[in-house]
């Protein structure tokens, strides 16, 4: 049963609004064609066309909004005048101020009508047209009923609304925004998820998506995360395999090369660059390989390296560090920079450094613009300049310092340790000592905590062992960190023979490593083992031991504290101290001089410096003086000369005392197989017999190795070849410095 609608008590008001709102629905083809339709429907309203239809009835009805017969009539007209009714149907039913709103049955109708007007015959569109009904007006009533559907899903959320719309509507003008919306909800949705999954459905979904850029990157980029979660080499090689055209095939390839060379030994990189031959890595491992091997930059490191890789792909390079490596580095300076020349006084580090010291390992330390880091033998960068401070290598591993913190990096460059440490020892025994806070821990050669920390002081491994001090008292852990002593004390010193001298309660004692005593802890002193045998005081008394603790020549000396300092043996002699007098003391407790001597030098089996009142002389292994006490000081012969001091200045006498060098010389310094003279701050170098090599006119002079001498006058450096007698380099100061200097030296003599 239909329900019947009377537009009688409709409030005139309201007519007038709802009959100017259909009027406007109806104004489809122009305003012109609007007056038309308005004028058709009253004039039939008004009964001057009294012998129209029903269907020219239902719009007279519904311009009164006689809604209940305008339906009646519409529908009834329905098989007859099939788009004209669908069109007033929809017409009604999608105004939202008439009691009979319904947009799904408006949708219905209005599809209808714009399906069945082309099948009409042209006699009856235009009658239809009278109407106001024609394909315009269609479209236009389209439009509107998409509208009303479109604004019921501003609040929409999920993207099916919105698609729902664009198939139903597609010829709505909100389509293009409708889209717009669909994709960001659907891609929103995606984010959420947010598995390869999700972006690979909205790809499939949404291509023409303003978000499919997005998606596509999503996509790749969980989609290699899932396949390589497990963080396999398997894993990143088949992706690599089955993925070549990703763009996350680079980082597959960089994690795949990362796990293959993790243990970062020699092996796992040969094994790298024969498993993977096309991985761009290549290089990479190369390089790495070639650190691992060449540690020192050796000569015959390099040539061992070529012969076992002959396919390294760098091989100019590695002949040109083979060259390098029977070269002489030498530290010099020009225009106030720094490199390295060879022997013939070539550079082969140009000066560009504020400052460098000589290679070490293959490396060397330099300086530029107050950063330090290292080069090597062509000068390149091998640790970036980014230090304040770096220190030599010294078993591939060196010190590096930033901001008053220390670090530690290994021989690649590589940081085995930030710098944030107050304290790093030595590596051996694979320990380095380190303090962070306010205890000491060891750490191993590839940073990692080996040893935890709980030590107030740590020293150096050495032969397995390290001396450590924790509850206020030393004693000696092995390389795990385990106790070897179960006991602390006072002091610990060097093990020597298998034996560790100790210190508890202020008394001296001697311990096997097991902790077995050998000698108790009831003496003044305990020295070091030297040719198997040790002093011991015990009062006013020393003597000698041996490794068992057993005294030894059945005789005691008198013991005084200065006597530690000189009390070892040394080349199978020692000088013993009796009655306030020095002798000499062989191993076997032979005194070969007598306790006579205010003091006595290191024994000589010619000649022996002794010491008589305020002066020195010397006396042959008979004990008779063969030189007079006349001397200051006076030193072992060496060959045929020997170094002593009269009135505060050093001379160099004969094995007759005669001085074949006249003492002049304020200071002396062995610097290798030569002697540094020092005579009014000025240094000069000479031969042990005393022969000049270079007057005193340097204000320093340092060794580089047994045959180059590095010079400095002023600011100026200049290299000396002591074979050839010859200057390799020298800044131009110092040639005219060091003749300015010996024009004068030659005034002081005439």
């Amino acid at each position: 049963m239909q329900t019947r609608y009377n537009a009688a008590p409709v409030n005139q008001c309201i007519i007038v609004n709802l009959r100017r709102n259909l009027n406007k629905k109806m104004h489809i083809a122009g305003i012109k064609m609007a007056q038309v339709a308005v004028f058709t429907l009253c004039f039939l309203f008004f009964g001057q066309n009294l012998t129209a239809g029903r269907i020219e009835k239902a719009f007279e009805d519904l311009e009164v909004y006689n809604l209940y017969d305008a339906e009646k009539r519409f529908r009834k007209s329905m098989k007859r005048h099939g788009a004209a009714a669908s069109y007033g149907l929809a017409l009604m039913y999608q105004n939202t101020q008439l009691p009979v709103f319904q947009k799904d049955s408006a949708y219905q109708y209005i599809l209808r009508a714009d399906s069945l007007l082309p099948l009409t015959k042209e006699r009856r569109q235009k009658r239809y047209a009278r109407l106001g009904v024609t394909s315009s007006s269609i479209d236009s009533l389209k439009q509107e009923i998409s509208t009303l559907f479109y604004r019921e899903l501003e609040n929409a959320e999920e993207p099916e609304d919105f698609r729902q719309f664009i198939d139903q509507h597609p010829w709505a003008k909100q389509v293009e925004a409708a889209k717009q919306k669909q994709n960001a909800l659907a891609f929103q949705q995606a984010l959420i998820r947010d598995t390869y999954q999700a972006y690979a459905q909205f790809i499939k979904k949404y291509p023409d998506a303003e978000e499919i850029d997005m998606a596509r990157a999503k996509y790749e980029e969980r989609f290699f995360e899932e396949q390589t979660g497990t963080g396999t080499i398997e894993s990143y090689e088949k992706y690599i395999r089955e993925n070549p055209q990703s763009k996350y095939v680079a980082q597959a390839q960089k994690q795949l090369y990362k796990l293959a060379t993790s243990a970062g030994t020699v092996n796992a990189y040969i094994n790298f660059l024969l498993d993977y031959e096309s991985s761009p890595y290549c290089d990479e491992a190369w390089n790495r390989l070639f650190l691992l091997r060449v540690t020192e930059y050796k000569h015959e490191e390099l040539v061992a390296f070529q012969k076992d890789f002959p396919t390294y792909p760098f091989q100019e390079e590695l002949n040109d560090f083979i060259a390098l490596s029977k070269e002489i580095f030498i530290p010099a300076r020009k225009n106030e920079k720094y490199g390295f020349i060879n022997c013939r006084g070539i550079w082969k580090v140009e000066p560009v450094f504020d400052w460098v010291e000589p290679f070490q390992e293959g490396k060397a330390a330099a300086g530029i613009k107050g950063k330090a880091g290292f080069i090597n033998f062509k000068g390149e960068t091998l640790v970036d300049f980014k230090y304040d401070d770096v220190f030599n290598f010294q078993n591939h591993l060196a010190v590096v310092e930033q901001a008053g913190l220390l670090g530690l990096i290994n021989h690649t460059g590589e940081v085995v340790l930030p710098a944030i440490y107050k304290e790093i020892g030595m590596c051996r025994d694979n320990r380095v000592p380190v303090l962070l806070d306010s205890m000491y821990s060891y750490i191993n050669k590839k940073g990692q905590e080996v040893i935890e920390p709980r030590f107030e002081t740590a020293y150096d491994f050495e032969n397995g062992r390290a001396k450590v001090r924790f509850n206020n008292g030393y004693s000696l852990i092995d390389t795990s960190g385990n106790l070897i002593l179960n006991d602390t004390f006072e002091a610990v010193f060097d093990v020597s023979h298998g034996l560790l001298r100790c210190v508890k309660n202020n008394k001296y004692g001697l311990l096997t490593l097991s902790g077995d005593t050998v000698m108790p802890f009831e003496y003044d002193k305990i020295g070091a083992f030297s040719n198997d045998l040790a002093f011991a005081a015990k009062g006013d008394k020393y003597f000698y031991v041996d490794t068992a603790g057993i005294p030894q020549f059945d005789e005691e000396f008198d013991y005084e504290p200065f006597i530690f300092n000189f009390a070892d043996f040394k080349k199978g002699t020692v000088k013993y101290y009796r009655k306030g007098k020095f002798g000499v003391l062989d191993t076997a407790g032979n005194r070969l001089f007598p306790a006579i001597f205010e003091d006595v030098g290191t024994f000589g089996k010619e000649l022996t410096p002794v010491k008589k009142g305020e002066l020195w002389g010397y006396a042959n292994e008979n004990v008779k003086l063969v030189i007079p006490y006349k001397f200051g000081r006076a030193q072992l012969f060496a060959d045929s000369t020997a170094w002593v001091r009269k009135d505060g200045k050093w001379g160099l006498i004969n094995r007759e005392g005669r001085f074949v060098l006249a003492p002049q010389f304020d200071n002396r310094d062995k610097l290798g197989s030569f002697y540094v003279l020092e005579k009014e701050s000025r240094k000069g170098l000479f031969t042990t017999g005393g022969n000049v090599i270079l007057e005193c006119v340097y204000d320093d002079i340092e060794i580089f190795n047994r045959d180059y001498i590095i010079l400095k006058i002023e600011n100026s450096t200049a290299v000396f070849d002591t074979k050839s007698g010859e200057f390799l380099y020298s800044e131009p100061p110092v040639q005219s410095l060091r003749a300015q200097r010996l024009k004068q030296l030659q005034d002081d003599k005439n």
